[in-house]
């Protein structure tokens, strides 16, 4: 397997706290996958697509991707038990002869989700990961439906079985995070069941000293009130009240307070 050794410079950290404070949308989007590709420079590691460069390429640090590594990534997706294959192996070289804009920003996509199967990465894996996150939530949030938009279901559905491969793989070491990133793509596929045990599981894996713990119970919380489940998002708060540290607990009471507000509305 070929090896990147990731490196990062203090700009890159500047650029992605500033992602964190944006809305995510397609601009966003290539925002992101611009700082992964300054990423990978700094590594020494440029990736090219088969339809830019051409065979002798490989040559100053440049990593081709070819049809035989998009065509590996289908493979390993079909263990997750999803339904189908989203593309034929022998369709995808006739669907990327010609990419236009959506394409390229998918397969891009793609490719950075799926960066850990095609090469091992050694060094700043744990930076890396976390423009993976960002990247996987403007998928969701953005890039998804441009896709299906313009008619690129094919596309469209390899990235939910890449998004999916992610969370299961990538985040096998922090359970919280694979749940949270579960839910949101349950989220946009409209299934409550999973949406609801990744979101309860993911707040149920972190602990009350950790600094995304108010953030996950926000989430779970907000689930149930979307779905009219006023009680049970009243016992939720009060459970979560009990153990939350001490700075916490005007907001969460603020929490309590909306949601018996809530109910007292939707009785009328």
């Amino acid at each position: 397997m070929r090896t990147i050794a990731l490196r990062t410079e203090p700009a890159f950290k500047e650029k992605y706290q500033s992602l964190l404070s944006k809305d995510w949308s397609m601009a966003s989007l290539r925002q992101v996958l611009k700082l992964l590709d300054e990423v990978l420079r700094a590594s020494h590691a440029v990736l090219r697509f088969f339809w830019e460069e051409s065979e002798h390429a490989f040559r100053g640090g440049k990593r081709v991707i070819d049809l035989e590594d998009l065509t590996e990534l289908l493979a390993i997706h079909r263990p997750l038990g999803l339904p189908g294959i989203p593309v034929p192996p022998d369709m995808l070289g006739e669907l990327l002869a010609a990419p236009n804009g959506e394409v390229t920003l998918a397969v891009r996509a793609w490719v950075y989700m799926d960066l850990q199967a095609l090469f091992e990465l050694r060094g700043e894996t744990d930076f890396l990961r976390d423009l993976q996150s960002i990247l996987f939530l403007n998928v969701i949030e953005s890039l998804l439906p441009e896709l299906r938009a313009v008619g690129q279901e094919q596309f469209h559905s390899i990235l939910i079985h890449a998004l999916a491969y992610h969370s299961a793989m990538v985040w096998r070491d922090d359970p919280a995070h694979q749940q949270y990133l579960l839910s949101t793509w349950a989220h946009y596929l409209g299934n409550r069941d999973i949406e609801e045990n990744a979101l309860r599981s993911a707040f149920r894996l972190t602990d009350p000293d950790e600094h995304d713990y108010l953030t996950l119970a926000q989430s779970y919380w907000h689930f149930l009130l979307e779905n009219q489940r006023h009680e049970d998002a009243e016992k939720f708060l009060l459970g979560v009240y009990r153990t939350a540290p001490q700075e916490q607990l005007n907001e969460i009471k603020g929490l309590i307070d909306e949601t018996f507000a809530e109910r007292s509305t939707a009785r009328v």
